[in-house]
């Protein structure tokens, strides 16, 4: 059996050598075939290995992906939440601008209300003045001007429903124009005036007296007469020489003694302050029979030639006819008026709650 296993396994190897050199063509084949298999097992695998790192890598992405999406989620989030907390703060500053706008158109109300009722005041304390002025001290001139002060006041505020108002007060300002105002301050003064120049006027110009010429016989005579017969024609001469008879034919009553000039002064001065009295006491039946006398005395005594005497006897003259106590109006219907309004107005204004006055 040895022998035949011997000789089987040279047998084997010579089938082996024939069978290697005869196939040798078979071999690289295979050999190709495993080489290019495991090529191709390589580029598989390279392929896994690449698709699964770009898998990983795709998915690292995708997480981050992930994770960015979730933070802008979150920011999303966030934005929407603080969209929502600047609506409602934008909601709030809208109720405050409402609230601001109400309170400013308020305001407003309440100053064009405040300034209207100080305007209405203020007219109403021009009208008082006007009344005052004019019933009281029976000044035209300063109840003009406050009536008409009244009415500027009215116009700058421009509302309408002051129409009735100043309609009246125009009624009253043409009732006062019509009125021919006596400035008693300036005539009084000018009275004054002529009181203290009248020293100043020159009188008329008269004769001297004629008085007894003394003749040398007289005087012989005289030293013949005993005592007694002298001291009473002393007497006598001095009791005429008191007495001195003027004549003159044109004027008998123009001639003055030189005593009696004081006196005509100041019967003048007197005049002229009866005037002004009567200038104050708006009498005018006083005031036209003190010009009167005053008109007469100077030219019965005073020389009318010269240029003071003819102009204060032109200027008497002509307020000879002035009215010191003239009527006047009533204007008590602008004061009603003005505090009708008023009275009216306060009750139809609101109150700070809304309702109006009751």
């Amino acid at each position: 059996m040895n022998t035949e296993a011997n000789s089987a396994e040279p047998a084997k190897e010579e089938k082996e050598r024939k069978a290697a050199k005869g196939g040798m063509p078979g071999s690289w084949l295979v050999i190709a075939l495993v080489l290019a298999a495991l090529v191709l097992s390589g580029l598989a695998f390279w392929s896994s290995l690449n698709v699964r790192h770009r898998a990983a890598a795709g998915q690292a992405q995708l997480a981050d992906l992930q994770a960015s999406l979730a933070g802008y989620q979150a920011m999303l989030e966030s934005m929407k939440n603080r969209s929502a907390a600047m609506e409602g703060g934008i909601a709030d500053i809208s109720q405050q601008q409402d609230k601001l706008k109400d309170s400013i158109t308020a305001l407003y109300k309440n100053q064009s209300r405040g300034n209207q009722d100080w305007v209405l005041a203020q007219v109403e304390y021009l009208v008082v003045i006007a009344a005052y002025s004019l019933t009281l001290e029976r000044d035209v001139n300063t109840a003009l001007a406050a009536l008409q002060a009244a009415d500027d006041r009215l116009r700058e505020l421009g509302d309408l429903r002051l129409i009735n108002i100043r309609k009246q007060l125009t009624a009253d300002m043409n009732a006062l124009r019509s009125v021919k105002p006596v400035d008693v301050a300036g005539l009084s003064l000018f009275l004054a005036d002529v009181e203290q120049r009248v020293e100043t006027l020159p009188l008329k110009d008269r004769p001297a007296p004629r008085q007894r010429e003394e003749t040398p016989a007289d005087n012989g005579a005289e030293e013949k007469r005993s005592a007694f017969a002298r001291l009473m024609h002393e007497f006598w001469q001095e009791l005429k020489s008191l007495v001195i008879i003027t004549r003159n034919d044109k004027d008998p009553g123009a001639l003055l003694l030189p005593d009696e000039k004081y006196f005509l002064y100041q019967n003048l001065r007197l005049q002229l302050e009866s005037a002004r009295i009567a200038v104050l006491r708006r009498d005018s039946g006083s005031f036209r029979a003190s010009l009167q006398n005053v008109i007469a005395w100077l030219e019965k005594y005073f020389n009318g030639a010269d240029a003071g005497v003819s102009h204060i006897m032109d200027s008497l003259r002509d307020r000879l006819d002035l009215d010191l106590d003239p009527d006047l109006p009533d204007i008590s219907a602008s004061l009603d008026t003005i505090r009708e309004f008023i009275k009216q107005r306060s009750a139809t204004l609101p109150t700070d709650d809304g309702e109006p006055v009751s």
